[in-house]
């Protein structure tokens, strides 16, 4: 059974190469060698934990038991649940997803001339009350403390893998982790985001490092044709029905770049109106330009013509949606986001922090079997494939309790499922009294 975990990618074949022991020193969670459990297991527990229904100090306890043959107390698990185990997951997750990731040569001739197709996208895990200092959620009219942590993913659409992940308080909006790409993407990259990243200030710095980019064109931008005359696009659109045009954007630090406009169906401009309509936001009001120039999807990209036509532009920002299904597979199936109430926040963010590298895995294992599955009038569902995998922790560890000694299994198992000390008697001490009396 261990055999068929490794070669379907499991974490331990992915961390193998790494100075686990190093890492953890370096940044804290260990300051000497391990009596009991070392890093690997420490982070094979995490990993385990994180997609698991139960999760708790005692059920890692038992967890790490399994693993290594020794008791943990949840107090001493506790114990270690300082910054430095945060430290060591944050190192440990960005080695082994650059690890991870394979150059796969596109089969669809669309990509062949970009490195990377990257989406960027966020999504947001609800957190208790008590760790609103921490990770400040959206303020609301009871003046509650909301807490809440807003993980920013990247994803490769060419070799389906993960590329990164950062983590932070839900307050740092996607604007302003729209610069966050810059330490990511190469020259030759295509990226693909939505409106909430849109920065004009980051679409120079993309261009200047030769990044190919496309995104939603921002209500209110500036637009100046190629004579300099500022450009009514409503009236344009009126006017032409579509447009492919070269244009500048922003009112002083003029960008060139090309923007796309093509109509969509009006059902779709209808729904768009709805929820523009319903916004909470007044600041947001929509204006009747604003809602005019909904019934049309407007695009900027520095994508030329000779590389990909409007169709195909269209076509492809479609695809950015397929980060949004995988965020669906993992909290779906993966636990990914179900926080324990009355965790601390260290084993709170420990917990996602190790549903990372699961995913991360989990995307490489996918893409694994992808390009194993030679059927061409068929192709792998991630939502199907998480569905099914999502027991694969399990399956992990009924391969550990085969291996164990079943006189062992059942006296670690007491050991983190007795009653605790306390002054109050339990149901079994009273019926002792009661034999007694």
């Amino acid at each position: 059974m261990q055999d068929l975990l490794s070669r379907l990618g499991t974490l331990d074949s992915k961390i193998g190469s790494l100075s686990l022991e190093k890492i953890a020193r370096r940044t804290g969670f260990f300051r000497r060698s391990a009596r009991k459990a070392d890093a690997r297991q420490w982070l094979r527990t995490i990993c385990m934990l994180s997609a698991l229904p139960a999760r708790s100090y005692r059920t890692f306890g038992w967890l790490m038991g399994l693993i290594d043959g020794s008791s943990h107390s949840r107090q001493n698990i506790g114990k270690r649940m300082h910054v430095g185990f945060e430290h060591f997951l944050k190192d440990v997750l960005g080695q082994v997803v650059s690890n991870l990731v394979a150059p796969v040569k596109p089969v669809d001739p669309t990509f062949k001339s970009f490195g990377r197709v990257i989406l960027q996208d966020s999504t947001i895990i609800g957190l208790p009350a008590r760790m609103a200092k921490r990770f400040p959620g959206s303020a609301n009219q009871s003046g509650k403390p909301i807490a809440g942590m807003r993980i920013q993913a990247f994803f490769d659409l060419l070799s389906e893998s993960c590329l990164g992940f950062s983590t932070s308080p839900f307050i740092r909006n996607d604007q302003k982790a729209s610069a966050d790409i810059l330490d990511l993407a190469q020259a030759g990259d295509l990226v693909v985001r939505d409106l909430g990243y849109s920065s004009l200030a980051v679409f120079h710095r993309l261009k200047q490092a030769g990044v190919h980019l496309l995104s939603r064109l921002k209500h209110g931008t500036c637009i100046f044709d190629q004579d300099g005359n500022q450009l009514n696009l409503l009236k344009r659109l009126q006017r032409a029905g579509s447009l492919d045009t070269l244009v500048y954007i922003g009112s002083e630090a003029r960008l060139p770049i090309r923007l796309i406009a093509v109509p969509v169906p009006e059902a779709v401009a209808a729904e768009r109106r709805r929820k523009a309509r319903l916004n909470r936001d007044r600041r947001l009001n929509a204006s009747e330009e604003k809602m005019r120039l909904l019934g049309w999807q407007i695009l900027i990209t520095t994508v030329p013509p000779s590389r990909l036509s409007s169709d195909q532009i269209v076509k492809l920002y479609a695809l950015r949606w397929r980060i949004e299904t995988l965020f669906k597979a993992w909290k779906s199936h993966f636990h990914f986001g179900a926080v324990p109430t009355h965790a601390s926040v260290t084993f709170v963010y420990a917990l996602v922090l190790g549903g990372l590298l699961y995913v991360a895995v989990f995307q490489c294992l996918f893409q694994t079997l992808r390009h194993r599955h030679t059927d061409d009038q068929s192709h792998l569902s991630p939502l199907k494939l998480a569905s099914i995998l999502q027991n694969l922790a399990a399956i992990e560890l009924k391969a550990i309790i085969d291996d164990i000694p079943t006189d062992n299994l059942w006296e670690l198992t007491s050991y983190h499922c007795r009653y605790d000390k306390r002054k109050r008697p339990n149901h079994f001490q009273i019926v002792e009294d009661l034999s007694l009396g």
